[in-house]
């Protein structure tokens, strides 16, 4: 919204379709990801100082990056159907019912993101069953705003096409491939730490020898 002032466009979303953005992904997601599974690697792990940041350990580096990226998709989605799609472009109907649509799923998608430091894939997107549940309920419920007339009208919506619909799930994906390649980058390095912390241990024991 604010990027949107400051490049002088229409707004982007409106004050009913933020609210019910809210209401959807921090609903049914939160309380699935409540009961997650513990990690099996939960015990290998090094303890957390008691004086230690909620935010330490790159969490606050996450929330904002990856928060500034789900934005910036909703946004790209916005100017992408504002440009192409909408015949009037100062009445952007279709991008902002792109935008709406990006916005709510990206961040569902997240939602398995945060699921644990593992990758999504090694972790198990089935693991967790009530949050595939609640992953589903809330396509649903956001489809159902977009595709279902009466509704689409109160929320100030338009049918999407097929190639409409493609892009949005593209950027709705870009979150889950960003933060994977950033856990896979993340281990890297991790064990690369790991290996140099090792290799003095192992020059001593040979000297030793």
């Amino acid at each position: 919204m604010f990027v949107s002032f400051l490049l002088r466009l229409p707004t982007p979303l409106l004050a009913i379709q933020l609210l019910w953005v809210n209401l959807v992904t921090d609903s049914l997601p939160a309380l699935a990801l409540g009961v997650e599974p513990i990690d099996r690697d939960i015990m290998e792990r090094k303890p957390v100082k008691p004086t230690q940041s909620i935010f330490s350990g790159g969490l606050g580096y996450n929330i904002l990056v990856e928060g500034c990226l789900i934005g910036s998709m909703a946004l790209l989605a916005y100017s992408i159907g504002r440009i192409f799609f909408d015949v009037d472009p100062t009445a952007p109907v279709i991008g902002r019912t792109m935008a709406f649509a990006v916005l709510s799923f990206s961040q569902v998608v997240h939602t398995f993101n945060m699921r644990s430091s593992q990758s999504v894939f090694r972790a198990g997107i089935f693991r967790n069953k009530k949050l595939v549940l609640a992953a589903i309920a809330c396509v649903a419920l956001q489809l159902s705003v977009i595709v279902i007339p009466p509704l689409a009208q109160v929320f100030k919506t338009v049918a999407l096409s097929a190639q409409q619909w493609l892009v949005v799930a593209v950027l709705a994906l870009v979150p889950l491939a960003v933060v994977e390649l950033e856990k896979a980058v993340g281990r890297a390095a991790e064990r690369r730490k790991q290996r140099h912390a090792d290799s003095p241990k192992t020059s001593t024991k040979s000297l030793r020898l």
